[in-house]
């Protein structure tokens, strides 16, 4: 998640008690019926042949990790043991220099180092993993019913315990690791994400494709000994610890330069036996993908005889659509919780995020299947290869049951809810409350009709707010007009004339847009310019680098936007003539009587006015704070801790630190203008319009946080704005309905309306 608020990891139960209902029963009755035995399907040749030279690789790489660190081991004592004499003249008499000294005991330092870190994989354990969420079977009889018919019909073992998680994945594994490698002990993971998107064939199938590989014991264990090879030199090689952490930052840190550069040969050591260990698991993943392929090609094989060809193909794509589904409920997730509210159901929300996805989207889906190729090492077939193998084996299948994999559950929305729970809290580390949890479909639903008023928005304003150009209504109450047909027609002609300057407005904007973007290209680069830093001419679009050409550009284009500048705020004038008439007319009892939210949407309107007032008093400072932050953007873009950026451009470094104690400055004083007014929309924490912009204030010298909180904050006020200006042109849109109405049926036209 987005936000830097953490959590203490609190434990969790390792099963869920859901609460029995009414579709619990011991007999599971309704269970799905095979019409016949599912085919077994034999292992090909290729995987049998090819399984023997690819286990000798997969052994032999290990056994060649560890010679190499018996050979650094070696080469340190022969060092230590041989090279003293360097420290000795002809004479007999003993001469140590510092280069002497230096020569013998780096070595020894940076070898002794090389053995820790390449030693560390093997005695320090990876990350330990969160405690699974377990279900109960005398709490789900179904579930376990239906997962032990399936694995009954495919000549598996049933799974000793069945985890949910909030991964759009499926897993059959061994319970214990290696402990259960000899036996039958099986744990599947279900992620129900996939629960809630699928039917209940396509999760059988699902389920089918997982145990699928558990129907040949040998080849089973010694993909799983492979893929635990696979993972373990992916650890090593791309897992960083304290101790790296420590490395480097002795490196920067300390004032010796011999010191300094016995640790810097220490660090390319380390580098180069990482680099060295990417190629053993690089040729581990190139002898055992095509192998690993061919596991899964045959698991599928099994998936297909359970459900169909056809139910294949449709859980492939249907797993296209929800993982598009899953990145769009992770950035509503985003949105959300800067109002510190989420979703109490994250499977649903993504379940409804795919059902959001217009028929165009899907298209895109199947149009980059369809341009899918599998990867030289890649463990898995791209989905386009393994469609077309099942497709050929116009498998019918002996399931098939289209109602929802939903179902198969007891409670199936307390099982979600407790995953949910547990992926904000371990997965996100989200300080959550049951305050900030939210009905699923109410938030999602709110989501829906925020989007509905932006599209509405984009009509109703001209060049206002989805131009970048504020249009703030004035520091002014809105109440009743005191002629309400006076009021009605200057709207009705606002309106008229910015409907005939449509196409005026639309070439200004072009011009201005245009002005602004070569405009901002410009003093990018007169920036990197100041602080000796490469530009990169190509990617900022600038015809010359030269800081007269700059300079020029940037005049010319800010002639540009000036020439349009006055015409824009005509057409602001208008708007804003047409906006507040429409909020004054809300309050005439003509029109109050016909709009039957009239009340709700004064309320409304009075609040978000109130937060739009606040705004634009502050709009000073939150525009400074969006101007001062451009020299950070070098900073920024370099990704990398101000020491750091110290040392590339020292003079640079001066100007990011100039430019971060204003922003703190600029930033606490924003914090502080608005700490008493309330946030006007609904919220799950954020009671105020300070703790919504700024959630957490860094400290005056912490540059790196200083220029991530600046533009988070100017994105959360815009955000927020834009909010209020569409909810605020919902009401205008609802009155002028009303008015037109009036309008069309009254006889006399000079009288729209009446007090």
């Amino acid at each position: 998640m987005v936000d830097p608020a953490k959590s203490k990891r609190s434990p969790r139960p390792g099963s869920v008690q859901s609460k029995p209902s009414a579709t619990d029963s011991p007999e599971a009755s309704d269970l799905p019926i095979l019409s016949g035995p599912v085919p077994r399907v034999r292992l090909p040749f290729f995987y049998v042949l090819a399984a023997l030279p690819v286990s000798i690789i997969m052994v032999l790489l290990p056994l060649l990790y560890l010679a190499l660190i018996g050979l650094i081991a070696y080469g340190t004592y022969l060092h230590a043991a041989h090279n003293h004499t360097w420290m000795y003249e002809a004479s007999g008499g003993v001469s140590i220099g510092r280069a002497k000294l230096f020569a013998y005991l780096a070595p020894m330092v940076v070898g002794g180092l090389l053995i820790v870190f390449m030693i560390k994989p093997i005695v320090i354990r990876g990350p330990r993993e969160e405690m699974p969420l377990s279900l109960d079977a005398s709490q789900e009889p179904k579930l376990f019913a239906f997962v032990g018919m399936l694995c009954k019909a495919l000549g598996t073992p049933s799974p000793r315990r069945i985890d949910i998680s909030c991964d759009l994945n499926a897993s059959a594994s061994f319970r214990r690791g290696f402990l259960s490698f000899f036996g039958n002990d099986m744990v599947l993971t279900l992620g129900l994400p996939l629960v809630s998107g699928l039917t209940r064939a396509e999760l059988a199938g699902v389920i089918a494709h997982e145990f699928g590989h558990f129907t040949q014991w040998f080849a089973l264990r010694l993909t799983y000994v492979i893929s635990s090879i696979n993972h373990w030199f992916a650890r090593v090689v791309y897992q960083r610890d304290s101790l790296d952490g420590w490395l480097a930052g002795e490196s920067e840190s300390t004032e010796y330069a011999a010191f300094k550069l016995v640790l810097m040969m220490a660090q390319f050591g380390v580098w180069l036996g990482r680099l060295i260990l990417k190629a053993f698991m690089l040729i581990g993943l190139l002898s055992s993908a095509v192998l690993l392929r061919q596991m899964e090609y045959h698991a599928d094989q099994y998936e297909a005889n359970l459900v169909g060809s056809r139910t294949y193909e449709s859980t492939a794509r249907k797993l296209e659509l929800l993982n598009a589904a899953m990145a769009s409920a992770i950035s509503d997730l985003q949105h959300s919780w800067k109002e510190r509210r989420l979703v109490d159901n994250f499977p649903l929300l993504v379940a409804l995020c795919a059902r959001r996805f217009p028929a165009d989207v899907q298209a895109k889906l199947d149009k980059r299947l369809a341009e899918q190729k599998t990867g030289l090492f890649d463990t898995h077939p791209c989905s386009r290869a393994r469609i077309a193998r099942v497709k050929k084996r116009e498998a019918e299948g002996v399931l098939h049951d289209d109602g929802p994999a939903t179902t198969l559950f007891g409670n199936y929305r307390q099982i979600a809810h407790a995953v949910t729970l547990a992926q904000y809290r371990d997965e996100f580390e989200l300080e959550v409350t049951a305050d900030n949890l939210v009905p699923t479909e109410k938030l999602f639903g709110e989501h829906e009709r925020l989007a509905e008023e932006f599209e509405a928005t984009r009509d109703y304003y001209k060049p206002g707010i989805m131009s970048g150009l504020p249009l703030f209504l004035r520091d002014e109450p809105i109440i009743g007009p005191a002629d309400a047909n006076q009021s009605a027609r200057r709207l009705v002609a606002a309106r008229q004339k910015l409907k005939a300057a449509e196409a005026s407005i639309a070439k200004w904007m072009a011009l201005r847009q245009e002005g602004i973007e070569k405009q901002r290209a410009g003093m990018t680069a007169q920036i990197y310019l100041r602080m000796n830093l490469p530009i990169d001419r190509v990617q900022m679009k600038l015809p010359s680098v030269k800081p007269l050409d700059i300079e020029s550009l940037i005049k010319q284009n800010m002639a540009q936007v000036e020439s349009v500048q006055g015409k824009l705020e005509a057409c602001l004038k208008l708007q804003r003539v047409r906006l507040r008439s429409a909020l004054e007319l809300l309050h005439v009892p003509l029109i109050r009587k016909r709009l039957p939210q009239a009340d709700e949407y004064i309320d409304e309107a009075e609040r978000l006015m109130a937060a739009l007032r606040r705004l634009e008093a502050t709009f000073p400072i939150w525009n400074d704070i969006w101007e001062q932050w451009a020299p950070m953007l070098p900073f920024s873009e370099a990704g990398c801790t101000f020491e750091e950026f110290e040392r590339s451009s020292s003079k640079g470094a001066g100007i990011v630190s100039n430019a971060g104690k204003v922003l703190f400055e600029r930033l606490k004083e924003f914090k502080q203008a608005v700490k008493e007014d309330p946030y006007p929309l609904p919220h799950g924490g954020p009671a105020t319009l300070a703790a919504y912009a700024i959630p957490h204030l860094p400290s005056a010298r912490n540059y790196v946080a200083i220029a991530q909180v600046a533009p988070a904050m100017h994105q959360n006020i815009g955000a927020l704005y834009m909010k209020i200006m569409a909810r605020l042109a919902n009401i205008a849109l609802a009155v002028e309905k009303v008015l037109d109405a009036r309008l069309a049926a009254s006889s006399k036209p000079n009288t729209v309306a009446a007090r």
